[in-house]
């Protein structure tokens, strides 16, 4: 549909505008501060819940905080962490009889209503739809369509395509066919949990 189209381009844009590197400030202490942030949210995510403690595990002032995600990131450091958390949902959604109401309480969501509509807010699709999308594109691409994904599931990514480049922070972290970036160390180490 339309929509879904729309939104497709939406979350390409998306992921474009965060891999860029910051056009301004990127050697300076400020950049450096906010990668140390950054970089602490994406390794602790699953135990972080405020801003306050995201600020004190950082040992930075919370507006401070906000100020640079603004600055670096055009965004929020709550927004950056509500994205993370759902992205973890969102692969667990993927697993074999997984229910939107189950991974809502996993996520620490009491009402898996919250858990949607806060999913929908973070990665532009609902639950239901964004596996939807995923599950067709392996169709579509046998149709002879070329596919460009932009997915910050790289799991679920890397086992749908053939080919893979993976940014972190606006840099090329890895490119190649997509079987050979699942088993190399440095992306189970980065990306896979391992």
């Amino acid at each position: 549909s339309a929509e879904l189209c729309g939104k497709l381009l939406e979350c390409l844009a998306l992921k474009i505008s965060e891999a860029r590197a910051p056009a301004s400030g990127a050697g300076t202490l400020s950049f450096a501060t906010y990668q140390q942030c950054r970089q602490h949210m994406e390794k602790n995510f699953t135990q972080l819940k405020t801003l306050r403690q995201i600020a004190q595990e950082c040992h930075v002032d919370g507006a401070y905080l906000c100020r640079l995600f603004q600055k670096f990131d055009h965004q929020t450091p709550y927004q950056f962490l509500m994205r993370l958390k759902m992205n973890l949902a969102a692969e667990w959604l993927q697993q074999p009889g997984a229910l939107v109401k189950q991974v809502a309480e996993r996520a620490g969501f009491g009402d898996q209503f919250h858990f949607s509509r806060a999913f929908k807010s973070a990665l532009g699709l609902s639950p239901r739809l964004t596996d939807e999308v995923l599950s067709r594109i392996p169709t579509i691409a046998a149709g002879g369509t070329a596919i460009i994904l932009a997915e910050q599931n790289v799991v679920k990514a890397l086992q749908i395509c053939r080919r893979a480049t993976v940014l972190k922070i606006g840099t090329v972290a890895q490119s190649g066919p997509a079987g050979e970036l699942a088993d190399s160390p440095e992306m189970k180490a980065a990306f896979l949990g391992g």
